[in-house]
């Protein structure tokens, strides 16, 4: 009866935070899928969407700029679908929470809000820095928590679209 109990308490410990893993990472999914809907729907011809390559999750812990508060998330992501003249156009689509912020491809002047151009000199820090360390660099006094980078074939099955690598 002792080694069923002890046996039984060993495999909780070890799939409860396998499980609670794979919860988290799946809400990032949800949560992407969620967004690129919102997209699809915001183009001229939503079945034209293509998602290129893979989805960048940055979520962060705490303050790093006045604009980017603790438990804010950014999704950047490529995609193509055609325009109202039926030419493919690509683009660099930026979220913040569940709010389209701007195309990352263009070039930001004065004209653009400076909170904005901000965000994205601060999140394209962040992705240059993930690209250079990966993992490493979310220590315990980074303002990041995560850098995740989803599937962007997995989203486009959910969303009923196509994918290419980039």
């Amino acid at each position: 009866m002792k080694k069923t109990i002890a046996v039984l308490i060993c495999v909780i410990m070890v799939f409860l935070p396998l499980c609670s893993c794979g919860s988290s990472g799946s809400s990032n999914v949800n949560t992407v899928v969620d967004i690129i809907n919102k997209y699809k729907s915001s183009l001229k011809n939503p079945d034209s969407l293509i998602i290129r390559g893979d989805i960048f999750y940055v979520s962060y812990r705490r303050e790093t700029v006045s604009e980017i508060k603790s438990g804010d998330f950014f999704v950047v992501f490529t995609a193509s679908g055609t325009n109202s003249y039926g030419a493919l156009v690509t683009e660099m689509p930026v979220y913040k929470g569940n709010k389209y912020l701007a195309d990352f491809t263009e070039n930001f002047d004065e004209s653009v809000d400076l909170s904005i151009r901000a965000q994205l000199a601060h999140l394209h820090i962040t992705l240059n820095r993930w690209n250079t360390e990966g993992k490493s660099m979310a220590t315990a006094d980074s303002p990041w928590q995560t850098v995740e980078m989803i599937s962007g074939k997995t989203v486009a099955a959910k969303v009923h679209c196509d994918w290419k690598e980039s």
